[in-house]
């Protein structure tokens, strides 16, 4: 028979006859579940910091690329409207390919969205 009585701070104490109380079970419950969530926290951390020394590089080399690809798609433009500039004159240049650029970024603006859209639907509705 199980009989309910405060455990001491050491742990869970028998009775007379040799069972443990629900309050000193439920209580080294509780030690049992907060050490446990500290040493996943613990185990978490470590993990995020060992992928985070693999994760900056390869962030700073994607911003890299990404601004160096910016700047060659700016170049590309430039060119665009300086070999057109004689036919058009500059001003017909610049409006031509600035149109395009404009045209084709809201194209992939708007295919993006409706994959978002998509994306974010519910799953009885697709």
């Amino acid at each position: 028979m199980m009989t309910l009585r405060m455990a001491d701070e050491g742990g869970t104490r028998p009775d007379k006859q040799g069972e443990t109380s629900v309050r000193a079970l439920i209580g080294q419950l509780g030690q049992d579940a907060r050490a446990f969530a500290k040493a996943e926290a613990d185990y978490l951390r470590a993990e995020l910091g060992a992928r985070a020394s693999l994760l900056i590089p390869a962030l700073i080399m994607m911003i890299v690329a990404g601004v160096l690809g910016l700047g060659a798609l700016i170049a590309l433009l430039l060119g665009l409207m300086l070999a057109l500039a004689p036919p058009l004159g500059i001003l017909g240049g610049t409006l031509l390919v600035t149109s395009l650029a404009v045209l084709i970024a809201f194209i992939l603006y708007r295919l993006s969205i409706t994959r978002f859209r998509a994306a974010f639907q519910a799953k009885d509705e697709i």
